[in-house]
């Protein structure tokens, strides 16, 4: 018999049930964000807390796309993920224009808009910081 779990590979999924039974969160680039997707409908928040944590760290040209949507899914605890996304995509915007991730990041034009926001919002506490 076989189970299908939709939008998860295998390969996390295994990974996802390792730390269930056994509390070890063993991710990389290529799993962490569908452990993070399984952490999250199955509401567990120290898993969810370990794989955006995990993710910051992962961030890459490869997965930017798929970390900015996974940060966007889970926000209510993925402000570092979404801030770490938000990082990469400014400081590497000439080597990810004409990529198929910054198609994909394009078409999102409402997270065009929050991506800016939160920049100037970042940029002022930064500004903030220095004057006191």
């Amino acid at each position: 018999m076989q189970v299908r779990i939709p939008g998860c590979s295998a390969e996390a999924f295994r990974r996802f049930l390792k730390w269930v039974y056994t509390d070890e969160l063993e991710v990389d680039a290529e799993t962490v964000v569908d452990v993070l997707m399984q952490a999250d409908c199955y509401c567990l928040p120290v898993l969810r807390a370990q794989c955006v944590k995990a993710a910051v760290q992962l961030v890459c040209m490869a997965n930017i796309s798929e970390m900015v949507f996974a940060a966007e899914r889970v926000h209510e605890e993925a402000g570092a993920l979404q801030c770490a996304c938000r990082e990469f995509v400014l400081e590497n915007l000439d080597k990810l224009e004409g990529t198929p991730a910054c198609n994909r990041l394009m078409d999102d034009k409402d997270f065009v808009m929050r991506m800016f926001e939160g920049y100037q919002a970042s940029e002022r506490e930064r500004k903030r910081r220095r004057t006191m």
